[in-house]
C-alpha cells in the first residue's frame, strides 16, 4: 500500500526546511563578519587609528583646560606615537607633576582612547632658614623666588642647596653647608627648612707665581680674577675665590705670555692649599714660559683693489716685532674691515703662522679671500623693549637694497650707542643674517639701561659741570629727569638743590623730532638765590643774587641723519639784590671802597635781562655718559638785548658817578641796562689708549669770549670764573681770573673775566667691566685775563688781570655704584703762589646716589 501526503503535510514540512535553512546561513555570515573584524584590528597599526576621546586624571592643581593646551593631540587626528615624549615634555616643565603615564585603548576599528594618569607633586607652603647669619633671608629670596613655586619634592632640594652654597662661597664662606629638609604640613602640604652651618670666613691670602722669569709677578697678579685680599676689599672684591675663575685664570696669563713672544708657554699646574690655622687659600700658579719669538716675515697677497705693499703698509704687525697673539688677531680683524669697507662683507682671512724653532721667529702669511660684494635686504631693530623704532633707525646711515660698507655699519652703531639709551658696553651690535651669496638681512642687536632716573647728591668742592656756578658749601640736590621718555628721545629735567650758599629749583623739557621732522623743540624755567661766597672779603655782607627766567628755543638738524646741531633760543631772566646793593667794606678806608664799590655796582646791576642765543654742537661720540672713541664741539653765541638807554657813554664819567653814589639810594645807578655780546667754543676727543674700555684719553678745551654793547653792563654771572672742578681743578672758583684786593693783603674777590680758556687731559680706567667704578688722572690748565673797567682801577688793587696761564694735576675717582657714589677729584697746583696764601691742593666731591 502506497502512503498518501496531504497538501496541508506538506506545507509545514517546507516550511520548516527553508527556515532552517535560512537561520544557518545568517549564523555562517554573523561568524564570517566576526572573524573579518577581529582581523581588521589585529591588521590596523596604531598610527592609523584617530583619537576619539583624551581622558585626563589626578589633576587637582592644573586645570584640564591647562592641561589640554600642552597636549600635542586632536581628537579626530590620527596617533602619532612620538609624540608622547613632547606631551610628556610639556605637561614636566609646568612643574606641578612628578610621574606623567600615557596609555592607549582601542575603539572600535580604526579608533582609539588616549588615557593621561598624572601624580601630583606635594603643594608648597613656605620656606623657613635655621643658622643664616652672614647672609640675609632677604638676599636669599631675591636669589630663589619662592613665590613662584607651587609644588616641591625631595629630589628638588639640592638644587637650592647649590644656590645658597654659591652665594656663602661669594662673600668667603667657601665651607657652608646647607641641609634642605621638607616638613608635611597638617593639611598635607609642604615646609622646606634649610639648616646651615656657614663655617670660617675665608679669602685668598696670598697669589703667587713660580717659573715667571720675564714677566714680573706683580704684573701677572694685576692682570687676573683672582687677587689677594686688602684694607679696601670690599670695594672690589678682591680676595674671592671662584674656582671657575681660576680656571679662566690660566688662560689670562697664557695669553699675556703669548702676547709678549713666548709663544709656547702655559701654566702647567695650579696649586690651591689653605692655610691651617683660618683656612684662607693660598694660590700658586706654575708657569713654564720658553723662549721668546719675533716675527720674520709678514707676507699678504693683494688684489685688484690693493696690493700687497698698500696692505702691508697699514698692518699693525712689521717684521722684527716681537711675536703677539693679540697683534696678530688685530691685523686679521683689521685687514677683515678693510675689505669691508670695499663692500666685502664675507671676507675671509685665513693666517698661517709657521714657528722656526732654530731661530725662535715666526713667519706670518695672512691669505684673503673676498667673496662677492654684499647688498642691504632689510634691518630689524632687536632688544628694543622702550625705546621706538623709528628714534633708532634715525641714526642709521643705511639703506635697504645698497651695498653694505663696514665702516658705514661701524658709524651707524656709534650714531645709536650714542644716543645714551643702550648699555655701554657691547649695548649695540650688527648681526649678520646671509640670505645668499649676495644679499643678507642685518639684525642691530640692542641692550636697554635704565633712562629716567631719581638721583638724590650730597657734595662739597663746587659744581663739576657749572661753571657759573659759585656754590662750594655742602649742597644737596635732587633731579628728576629722563632723556628718552615713552620711548620717543622726549627729554625732560626737574631739579632743585640746596646749600648754605645756593637755593635753586629748574624745570627743562626738550623733544627733539617735533612732528617726526629734523626739528628740536625746547623749553626751560628755573629760580635761583645764589650767594657768592668768594666775594666776601672785603665787603659789608654777602652778595646774594635773585633770579627767575624762563627760555624756549627751536633747533634743526643739518640733514636727516647728520650730527649737527643749531638751536636758536630766546630768554629773559630778572636779576635782584634784595632792598641793598652789595657795598664795599667801609674798614677799607674811603678810596679803597669808593674803587670798589664802583665795580659792584658794575656787576651786581638789578634789572631785567633780555637775550637770545644760538648752540651749535656737533657729536660722534660713541656715548655721551662713558666715551671711548669720537669727538664733539659746540659754538654758543649770545646777546644779552639792550632795552633802555645806558646814560652816558664814557666809561670815566659812568665811573666816577659809581664812586660819588656811595652811601645813597643804590638803586639811582648809571646804566641800569644789560647789554652784552658773549662766545663760547668747546671741544672734546676721546680714544682708547689699549682696548675699547680698558684705558681712554680725553682732551677737552674750552674758550670764551664776552664784550659790552656800548657803555652796556654784563651781568656778574655772565663774566668768567675760571677755577673749580668745572674748569680746572686744583683751584676754587675765580681763583685764577682777575681780583680785586686790598694792598697789603692776602684778601681777594673775584671780579670776572671777558677772556677765558682752560683745557682738561684726562686718562680713564674703567676698574670694573659695568663702569661702575672708574680712576682717573688729569692735567688741567687755563687762564682768565681783561676784566671791565681795568683801566678805572688802580694797579694795586687789581690782580690777575693779564694772561696768567695757572695749572694743576692730580688723580680722581668715580664711584657709580656701591652704597655711596660719587666723584673725588685732589688737585695739586703745579705754580702755587704762596704770596697769595693759596693751599697746595685742593678736593672737590659730589656724591651722588640713584634710586
Amino acid at each position: 500500500m502506497v502512503p498518501r501526503f496531504t497538501t496541508k503535510k506538506a506545507f509545514y514540512g517546507i516550511a520548516l526546511l527553508t527556515l532552517a535553512t535560512a537561520i544557518h546561513a545568517i549564523a555562517r555570515q554573523d561568524h564570517a563578519a566576526r572573524l573579518e573584524q577581529t582581523s581588521l584590528e589585529e591588521d590596523t597599526t596604531v598610527d592609523e587609528r584617530y583619537i576619539k576621546k583624551i581622558i585626563i586624571s589626578g589633576n587637582t592643581l592644573v586645570s584640564e583646560e591647562a592641561i589640554r593646551h600642552r597636549i600635542p593631540y586632536q581628537l579626530g587626528h590620527h596617533f602619532d606615537p612620538t609624540k608622547t615624549s613632547t606631551l610628556i615634555r610639556n605637561l614636566h616643565e609646568l612643574g606641578y607633576f612628578k610621574q606623567i603615564e600615557v596609555s592607549i585603548e582601542y575603539s572600535g576599528i580604526r579608533g582609539l582612547y588616549l588615557y593621561i594618569d598624572l601624580t601630583e607633586k606635594k603643594r608648597f607652603q613656605s620656606a623657613r632658614f635655621v643658622g643664616n647669619k652672614h647672609l640675609l633671608e632677604t638676599a636669599i629670596r631675591k636669589k630663589i623666588d619662592f613665590t613662584k613655586i607651587k609644588t616641591l619634592e625631595a629630589d628638588e632640594l639640592p638644587k637650592f642647596e647649590q644656590i645658597i652654597r654659591h652665594m656663602y662661597a661669594e662673600r668667603g664662606y667657601h665651607g657652608a653647608q646647607v641641609h634642605a629638609q621638607l616638613k608635611e604640613t597638617a593639611d598635607g602640604k609642604v615646609d622646606v627648612v634649610f639648616t646651615i652651618n656657614e663655617g670660617a670666613y675665608t679669602v685668598v691670602k696670598r697669589v703667587s707665581f713660580k717659573g715667571n722669569q720675564r714677566i714680573n709677578s706683580k704684573v701677572l697678579r694685576n692682570s687676573i680674577f683672582t687677587r689677594e685680599d686688602w684694607l679696601f676689599s670690599i670695594m672690589d672684591r678682591a680676595g674671592t675665590y671662584h674656582p671657575d675663575a681660576v680656571e679662566q685664570d690660566k688662560y689670562t696669563i697664557e695669553t699675556m705670555y703669548h702676547n709678549q713672544g713666548f709663544l709656547t708657554a702655559k701654566v702647567v699646574k695650579t696649586e690651591i692649599e689653605k692655610d691651617q690655622d683660618r683656612g684662607d687659600f693660598l694660590i700658586t700658579f706654575y708657569i713654564e714660559e720658553g723662549p721668546q719669538y719675533s716675527f720674520s716675515e709678514i707676507s699678504a697677497p693683494g688684489n685688484e683693489l690693493l696690493n700687497e705693499e698698500e696692505i702691508l703698509r697699514v698692518l699693525p704687525i712689521r717684521p722684527g716685532q716681537t711675536y703677539s697673539q693679540d697683534r696678530l688677531k688685530r691685523s686679521i680683524e683689521f685687514l677683515r674691515s678693510l675689505w669691508g669697507e670695499h663692500g666685502y662683507i664675507y671676507a675671509d682671512v685665513e693666517p698661517s703662522v709657521q714657528p722656526d724653532e732654530q731661530t725662535k721667529t715666526v713667519k706670518v702669511a695672512l691669505y684673503s679671500e673676498l667673496g662677492n660684494k654684499v647688498r642691504l635686504n632689510r634691518i630689524n631693530i632687536v632688544g628694543n623693549k622702550k625705546s621706538r623704532d623709528k628714534m633708532i633707525r634715525r641714526q642709521i646711515d643705511l639703506d635697504e637694497g645698497e651695498i653694505l660698507n663696514s665702516r658705514r655699519m661701524d658709524r651707524a652703531k656709534d650714531r645709536v650707542s650714542g644716543l645714551g639709551y643702550f648699555d655701554p658696553r657691547d649695548g649695540v651690535n650688527w648681526k649678520i643674517n646671509r640670505i645668499n651669496d649676495e644679499l643678507c638681512d642685518l639684525d642691530l642687536m640692542v641692550k636697554e639701561v635704565r633712562t629716567g632716573k631719581f638721583e638724590f647728591q650730597l657734595g662739597t668742592g663746587g659744581d663739576a659741570v657749572n661753571i657759573r656756578n659759585a656754590a662750594s658749601a655742602f649742597t644737596a640736590n635732587a633731579t628728576f629727569f629722563d632723556n628718552n621718555a615713552w620711548g620717543q628721545g622726549l627729554q625732560y629735567n626737574v631739579n632743585g638743590s640746596a646749600s648754605w650758599q645756593r637755593i635753586s629749583g629748574n624745570a627743562s623739557l626738550m623733544y627733539p623730532w617735533l612732528f617726526d621732522k629734523p626739528i628740536s623743540g625746547a623749553l626751560a624755567f628755573g629760580t635761583s638765590s645764589q650767594t657768592y661766597d668768594e666775594m666776601r672779603n672785603n665787603i659789608q655782607s654777602k652778595v646774594t643774587e635773585n633770579r627767575v627766567g624762563g627760555t624756549a628755543g627751536i633747533g634743526f638738524f643739518m640733514g636727516k641723519r647728520s650730527d649737527i646741531h643749531s638751536q636758536f633760543q630766546i630768554g629773559a631772566e630778572h636779576l635782584a639784590y634784595g632792598n641793598n646793593m652789595p657795598q664795599a667794606n667801609t674798614a677799607l678806608g674811603a678810596e679803597y671802597a669808593a674803587t670798589f664799590n664802583a665795580i659792584l655796582q658794575r656787576r651786581f646791576e638789578q634789572g631785567t635781562m633780555l637775550w637770545a642765543s644760538n648752540i651749535t654742537n656737533f657729536d660722534t661720540r660713541n656715548h655721551p655718559t662713558h666715551p671711548s672713541r669720537g669727538h664733539q664741539w659746540s659754538l654758543n653765541f649770545k646777546v644779552g638785548i639792550p632795552t633802555q638807554s645806558s646814560g652816558s657813554t664814557n666809561d670815566n664819567t659812568s665811573y666816577d658817578c659809581a664812586k660819588n653814589a656811595v652811601g645813597t639810594n643804590k638803586n639811582s645807578i648809571v646804566g641800569t641796562n644789560f647789554g652784552f655780546l658773549r662766545f663760547e667754543g668747546d671741544a672734546s676727543w676721546y680714544t682708547p689708549l689699549i682696548g675699547e674700555h680698558d684705558m681712554v684719553l680725553g682732551l677737552h678745551g674750552h674758550i670764551g669770549v664776552v664784550a659790552r654793547l656800548g657803555n652796556h653792563t654784563i651781568p656778574y654771572r655772565e663774566l668768567f670764573h675760571v677755577g673749580g672742578p668745572a674748569s680746572v681743578r686744583g683751584f676754587l672758583f675765580g681763583q685764577i681770573s682777575p681780583q680785586w684786593r686790598v694792598p697789603g693783603t692776602y684778601d681777594s674777590d673775584s671780579i670776572g673775566a671777558k677772556n677765558a680758556f682752560w683745557i682738561n687731559t684726562e686718562i680713564v680706567v674703567p676698574l670694573t667691566p659695568d663702569f661702575q667704578y672708574k680712576a682717573a688722572v688729569f692735567y688741567d690748565g687755563g687762564a682768565g685775563w681783561d676784566t671791565p673797567d681795568a683801566d678805572l682801577i688802580p694797579a694795586d688793587q687789581l690782580r690777575n688781570n693779564g694772561f696768567n696761564y695757572r695749572h694743576a694735576i692730580g688723580f680722581g675717582v668715580r664711584i657709580l655704584g656701591g652704597p655711596f657714589p660719587a666723584q673725588i677729584d685732589w688737585g695739586l697746583k703745579l705754580d702755587r703762589n704762596k704770596k697769595a696764601g693759596e693751599p697746595l691742593t685742593e678736593v672737590h666731591l659730589t656724591m651722588n646716589r640713584t634710586f
